[in-house]
């Protein structure tokens, strides 16, 4: 039996590429867990913390497009091969390192790993699975056993350091790329028969260009703003300018040149924005909930990962009866659904509306998600399916990051602007408690004056956390109608069964 046809090989092989989905889902959510006990048993100083925690995702984001396009000449599946003995080589050198210097380079190889399997993975999907409905099914099977495994992965990771030390969570990484490899020839290869020599300086181009802007929006977002982050968002910009125009013009980029593929990046870009950003909401409204409702602690995370797991499972089923937009635009209308009653809430809220509302919002974000990335990968042709792959992880970096500045962003200044400071303060404190994460100023005020600052403070936060949702539902909705209106027309890039040739 062919690969791509119902049943046998095909879905055979999918079960192999749960593999590198796992891998990279849960290597880097696990190691964050146990990041304060690498440093206290390595020494590690700031600047060292900061290079081994910054050099994996840079490093598996940056080289994405480049793997990706390595990929179409070389192989999908000998590069799902080096990305596996990348990690079964440098999880091992992580573990036993001494030192600073040895665990940030074996953590650069990793990265570097992660970036050769995720445009694999995608890639072998869309030439396993020429028809749609079908590939939808087994993206859906990818993105739901990756976030699972991210989803679980910090507390595995916490179990597995607490008893037999943290190194163990680099060694338990080493054999799933062992089976990855032995399991590899039930894959199918395949490449761009008719590639070009491969560009190096342009691949060179798009790396440098993505890191430059994954570290300028990144600073941006988490710090304050400066000359340096701007400098390294203007320069990325401007290489990715540049490297569109050694490409032949935007008609020859694979996310320019075709609607869909800008629709599923958009779309993929906006969920990613929302699911990080309005987990900065749900971070305060759970400590708000669960201060009333302590034994409710952990179901306000398990049934909101449960509820995403459950739309990425269903949106196949719903994409194979109805237009992608429509399960696109559906999603996100159910986004706007669950981050609409936020903007009603007061900071006495129980732990069942943070669940509630929390698992419709779930729910929304992995509905839309499968058939978004559908759209990217789907457009391109088999044999040029490396660099659509690599877009997905793209937009989702790149959204997360965005995500939380704008919430952040907007909380912060609606925070200010609706804090009215009690009277009697000292000035001094009065122009402190303006900054959300500076309220331990208040500690040495008499016990009147801090109760009054108190509650002027969590006022102005609630009605802040008010405004970022109404404006995340806005915003949800504002791409929620145009997927759904276009979705009345039907074109033949929904039809076709292996679509080749999408519309401009």
């Amino acid at each position: 039996m062919a690969v791509g046809e119902r049943g046998g090989p095909a879905w055979a092989g999918l079960a192999v590429l749960v593999l590198p989905a796992l891998l990279v889902a849960t290597g880097s959510a696990a190691t964050d867990q146990v990041t304060p006990q690498i440093a206290e048993d390595l020494r590690l100083d700031d600047a060292g913390l900061s290079w081994f925690g910054e050099t994996y995702t840079l490093l598996s984001v940056a080289f994405l497009i480049a793997m990706g396009a390595v990929a179409d000449r070389v192989g999908r599946r000998r590069l799902l091969r080096y990305g596996a003995a990348g990690f079964g080589l440098a999880a091992p050198l992580a573990a036993f390192s001494t030192g600073a210097a040895t665990l940030i380079a074996a953590h650069a190889v990793l990265g570097l790993a992660a970036a050769a399997l995720i445009p694999a993975t995608l890639a072998l999907v869309r030439n396993m699975f020429p028809d749609r409905g079908r590939r939808l099914t087994a993206i859906a099977v990818l993105i739901a056993s990756g976030y699972a495994g991210a989803e679980a992965a910090p507390a595995l990771g916490l179990i597995v350091a607490e008893h037999f030390g943290w190194p163990w969570v680099f060694l338990c990484q080493a054999p799933i790329a062992l089976l990855l490899l032995a399991l590899s020839p039930l894959l199918p290869e395949s490449r761009d028969p008719g590639a070009e020599r491969f560009d190096a300086a342009g691949a060179a181009l798009s790396v440098v260009a993505v890191a430059a802007l994954l570290y300028g929006l990144s600073a941006l977002a988490y710090e304050e703003v400066a000359v340096v982050p701007a400098v390294a968002v203007a320069a990325g910009l401007a290489l990715c300018a540049v490297v569109v125009l050694r490409r032949g013009g935007p008609a020859a980029v694979p996310l320019l040149g075709s609607r869909p593929p800008v629709a599923g990046f958009v779309t993929v870009l906006l969920v990613a924005a929302m699911s990080l950003g309005t987990a900065t909401l749900g971070a305060d409204l759970a400590r708000w909930s669960v201060a009333l409702d302590p034994g409710l602690e952990r179901w306000t995370l398990l049934l909101p990962a449960a509820a995403m797991v459950a739309g990425h499972l269903l949106a196949p089923v719903f994409a194979r009866r109805a237009h992608s937009a429509s399960v696109v635009g559906g999603g996100l209308a159910v986004i706007a659904a669950g981050v609409a009653p936020l903007a009603l809430i007061g900071s006495e809220i129980g732990a069942i509306p943070v669940i509630v509302t929390t698992m419709v919002l779930s729910f929304g974000a992995g509905l839309a998600l499968v058939p978004a990335i559908e759209l990217i990968v789907g457009a391109a042709p088999p044999e040029r399916a490396g660099v659509p792959a690599a877009l997905p992880e793209l937009a989702r970096q790149f959204g997360a990051v965005l995500g939380f500045a704008a919430f952040e962003g907007v909380r912060s200044v609606a925070y200010r602007v609706l804090l009215t400071p009690p009277p009697g303060l000292p000035p001094e404190i009065a122009d402190a408690i303006r900054d959300r994460y500076a309220l331990e100023s208040l500690g040495e005020l008499p016990e009147r004056s801090l109760k009054a600052a108190l509650d002027a403070t969590t006022a102005a936060d609630t009605a802040s956390l008010r405004v970022s949702a109404a404006v995340a539902a806005i915003a949800a909705l504002a791409v929620a109608v145009p997927a759904l209106m276009s979705s009345r027309r039907r074109t033949t890039y929904e039809e076709t069964p292996d679509r080749r040739e999408a519309p401009a």
